[in-house]
């Protein structure tokens, strides 16, 4: 007897409440009281920040509009807990320079709040001082704490786009962001990557030659993935992909790790 076919939408489904119930971060069970009050949100956005000073907030206020409706961004400003003082100070100043620039609505919990943003609304998870994280957990782990928010939001039914996105504290988004995932995207597609290259203004002249060196490195390690024939010849570039809501859920988010997280 032949087998029914699979919905994968509905398989994606089970894959998404499993993941929620036993593997996400507790942070995401905040996302229903957003979804309750404010209703749905277009776009899906989640940046992890560390010792990014009082600029992350300037970094914040660029984020561009998109066509699905208004955003749902998710900052994780995060420390581990043996981070030097020099971070500490960084992070102080970065939450402070967000409490100064965006609105706050309402706290969620001790160190979750959201507040307003100029394309929708900003979910700032504070996991510094008060509550670090583990030791040689640091970005992988604050990304997947972004991203596990934003998935209890599409739980919820409360975005349009299936498509969880991820950037860095230092990344300058272009204006049509959100539309190239909406309007590029297969259907079948479990990942995107966007064009990226690192730009020469903001930074000395050696600085941007050593970014151009190492960018370099970058796309030479992908060019070799495809010469060897390798089915994974294609970049992991934290700041520059996004990642279906289900497709997420299945591979169980993000490694908690220090670096290299993105693969």
């Amino acid at each position: 007897m032949a087998r029914k076919p699979v919905n994968p939408f509905v398989r994606g489904q089970k894959a998404t409440q499993k993941y929620l119930s036993s593997h996400a971060e507790p942070e995401n069970l905040q996302a229903r009281k957003v979804t309750t009050s404010i209703g749905a949100f277009g776009h899906a956005l989640a940046i992890p920040a560390q010792a990014e000073g009082a600029p992350l907030a300037r970094c914040l206020s660029r984020i561009p509009a998109g066509p699905e409706g208004q955003n749902l961004i998710v900052v994780v400003v995060n420390a581990c807990a043996d981070a030097s003082q020099d971070v500490i100070r960084s992070n102080r100043d970065s939450l402070q320079a967000i409490d100064a620039e965006f609105e706050l609505i309402e706290p969620l919990s001790e160190h979750v709040a959201l507040r307003r943003h100029p394309t929708g609304r900003l979910v700032v998870i504070d996991r510094t001082e008060a509550h670090p994280l583990p030791a040689r957990q640091g970005v992988g782990l604050a990304r997947k704490l972004g991203c596990d928010f934003l998935l209890g939001a599409m739980e919820d039914g409360a975005l349009v786009s299936p498509w969880l996105h991820c950037s860095d504290a230092d990344t300058r988004l272009p204006e049509d962001y959100f539309r190239q995932a909406s309007e590029q995207a297969r259907k079948d597609a479990s990942a995107l990557l966007y064009r990226f290259r690192h730009r020469p203004d903001e930074t000395t002249p050696d600085t941007f030659a050593l970014s151009q060196e190492y960018e370099s490195s970058l796309r030479y390690y992908v060019l070799g993935l495809r010469y060897a024939g390798s089915p994974h010849a294609f970049h992991s570039v934290g700041s520059a992909m996004a990642v279906h809501a289900h497709a997420y859920a299945r591979v169980r988010g993000f490694p908690r790790r220090e670096a290299a997280e993105d693969f």
